[in-house]
């Protein structure tokens, strides 16, 4: 398991958690090899599988999405951020449920020793449509508004007809595809509307770190309403053009 995975750290916070709608851990135990297990109550369903067979009237979808708001409010409470809300960790044993918050492997509390400083948590948490914008741009610094904006996808997803996701990482989880479904589906925030974006520097990780000058101005073109695509995109000719080519033609779209 590596970061932000860490399997005694769950335990604790599984432990400090403990509530009627948070998975209830029954027990723990090593085995040969040093092979941590924890042992938690046989549920037969999760919600995604419910969604994806249509098998929850809207009441039952009411019942499950109180359950993942009350467990949340649990848990933010205590100072712990799950890091992971989808559908897939809300556990139920029938769709009437009770629903219960499942997989904190990757949550975060201030002051575990497991955990990272408040300032420089790791980004790469959640689950492709799942993810907050301020992980998307590198912000090391973020709180319980990533789980909320998890929920709130969750919300969208349950209430939609076909129950689809609100947003569209592409077929390989991209951030950059992410981004761009959220500012297509909710628009293209402006200096005015998150003031927060020309604070901080956007941070893209890739081992070219001229294509990762290119993205930065890329993105930062993208949050501020000034833009100018001669000025933030690499020249036509180039091979940084050319491997930001997908992005181009969602920079020409918005």
């Amino acid at each position: 398991m590596t970061a932000p995975h860490d399997a005694p750290r769950e335990v604790r916070l599984l432990r400090a958690a403990s509530g009627d709608k948070v998975i209830p851990l029954i027990e723990t135990f090593s085995l040969d090899g040093g092979r941590l297990v924890l042992v938690f109550p046989f549920l037969r369903y999760d919600f995604e599988h419910l969604l994806r067979r249509d098998m929850v009237t809207a009441s039952q979808t009411r019942n499950i999405l109180s359950g993942l708001f009350h467990a949340l409010d649990h848990v933010h409470k205590l100072g712990i951020i799950h890091r992971d809300i989808k559908p897939s960790n809300i556990m139920m044993d029938s769709p009437e449920g009770p629903a219960y918050l499942a997989d904190f492997g990757i949550s975060w509390q201030e002051g575990d020793p497991a955990s990272e400083p408040a300032d420089q948590k790791i980004t790469d948490v959640g689950t492709t449509c799942y993810r907050a914008p301020e992980i998307l741009f590198g912000y090391k610094g973020y709180g319980f508004a990533l789980d909320q904006w998890a929920a709130g996808c969750v919300v969208a997803e349950a209430i939609a007809v076909d129950h689809g996701p609100l947003f569209d990482s592409g077929p390989v989880g991209s951030d950059l595809s992410l981004i761009f479904s959220i500012f297509k589906t909710l628009g293209t925030p402006n200096e005015q509307d998150w003031p927060v974006s020309v604070e901080r520097q956007c941070h893209f990780t890739n081992r070219n770190s001229k294509l990762n000058h290119h993205y930065r101005r890329l993105v930062n073109c993208l949050i501020g309403a000034r833009w100018n695509s001669t000025h933030c995109l690499p020249n036509p000719g180039t091979k940084s053009y050319q491997a930001l080519r997908p992005t181009v033609e969602i920079w020409y779209v918005i």
